[in-house]
């Protein structure tokens, strides 16, 4: 069964001194140690697979 792995998540870091604003995007590890290996479906590993093939970046 293909799987894909949760190593970093997506994060807005907020300045504490603007609370209203919505901050900056980065990356950071899932709270609490919560990496994980998540099992998909076949047919989701293709599209996966399809829709990374088709960018150029590795963050897509």
């Amino acid at each position: 069964m293909p799987a894909i792995r949760v190593q970093w998540q997506h994060k807005y870091r907020k300045d504490p001194a603007n609370l209203d604003a919505r901050g900056v995007p980065v990356f950071a590890p899932p709270q609490y140690g919560s990496e994980r290996t998540l099992v998909i479906p076949p047919f989701l590993a293709e599209l996966l697979e399809r829709h990374l093939e088709s960018h150029d970046n590795e963050l897509v």
